[in-house]
């Protein structure tokens, strides 16, 4: 649970961005394939990404279900100790959405869905949010 963990985290969005052409949804099926695998992805990161995730207001209820179903997966998988250790996971579902906005946002956009992951990038009014933090 390091910065170190939330660099790696970040490098690998980064990468998956740079991959498959920046296509929000593909990176987040990206990121669960990976992290279903390598659950450290996102536990070396957790408390970097509760901060942040605290932050988010911005995510549609079907981003949100998407990212919180995967943190929950890894929870489970890792055993009742993890769940204990592990505080807040809503606000690291959160994160992970986040990340993927900003790092699939135009240079110098603000991220705050920038992108929304469900409608391939439309925007917030696409998606029926009206930029909104809907559910959760």
């Amino acid at each position: 649970m390091t910065v170190e963990g939330f660099a790696s985290l970040r490098e690998f969005i980064r990468r998956a961005v740079r991959q498959i052409n920046g296509v929000p949804n593909d990176v987040l099926s990206t990121l669960e394939n990976q992290v279903r695998l390598h659950h450290e992805l996102v536990l070396d990161a957790w408390d970097e990404m509760r901060s942040r995730g605290a932050a988010v207001i911005h995510v549609t209820d079907r981003d949100y279900a998407r990212s919180r179903q995967l943190v929950n997966e890894i929870l489970q998988a890792e055993g009742a100790e993890a769940v204990t250790l592990r505080r807040t996971p809503d606000l690291v579902a959160r994160a992970i959405i986040e990340m993927i906005a900003q790092e699939v946002a135009p240079p110098g956009a603000t991220s705050l869905a920038a992108v929304v992951i469900e409608d391939g990038g439309r925007g917030s009014e696409a998606a029926g949010t009206n930029g909104n933090r809907v559910g959760g």
